[in-house]
């Protein structure tokens, strides 16, 4: 009988430590999911708002904080309410080498995981329109309709996973989720 289980006890360790790293693995997307609609819910909220792209990378940042093996790669914030919904291809390609700000013009802002992590309200300067320097200048907030026919604006990230046990593939998983919100309006009269 022991010698039975010397040799089912390296399978029993095997699977139990992949229901580990899977379910710490499926358990984190999840809260990428959760993260991603609430800043949906931000962008929406704040609509044409100077600092809505702040507001929606800061929920973002502060909703997967908590999870140590999840870090932000690209953020892409656009203008969804002429497509399908999915992000277009030329915000998707984007290039994020040198200074900010990425993105393409009237469409979409492109923020890398480093942009997340060090973002503050000057890195979005200007109170009431986008600046040379702004990092949302390429699709202002300003210019999002939010009364007559609102625009619908996507927010999609794109995160990497680092394994638990080793179990999944070396590099680790890349996890893409996205939300879509139509700019909430302004109360009748204002």
């Amino acid at each position: 009988m022991l010698v039975e289980f010397a040799l089912v006890l390296p399978f029993l360790v095997l699977i139990f430590l992949g229901v580990v790293d899977y379910g710490s693995a499926f358990n984190d997307a999840n809260r990428v999911d959760r993260a991603v609609l609430s800043a949906g819910r931000t962008v929406s909220s704040v609509a044409d708002g100077r600092q809505a792209d702040f507001a929606t990378v800061q929920s973002l940042a502060s909703s997967l904080e908590t999870s140590s093996r999840v870090s932000i790669e690209k953020v892409i914030i656009y203008d969804s309410t002429a497509a399908d919904g999915a992000v277009p291809a030329n915000c998707l390609s984007v290039s994020t080498t040198g200074s900010p700000p990425f993105g393409v013009n009237g469409r979409c802002n492109v923020y890398t995981g480093a942009q997340v992590a060090s973002a503050t309200q000057a890195s979005f300067a200007g109170t009431s329109s986008c600046t040379a320097g702004s990092w949302d200048r390429r699709w202002c907030p300003t210019s999002r309709q939010r009364d007559v026919n609102p625009d619908r604006v996507g927010v999609w990230v794109q995160v990497s996973y680092a394994p638990l046990t080793g179990l999944l593939p070396a590099g680790g998983l890349t996890v893409e989720r996205s939300a879509i919100y139509q700019l909430e309006p302004t109360a009748a009269g204002s």
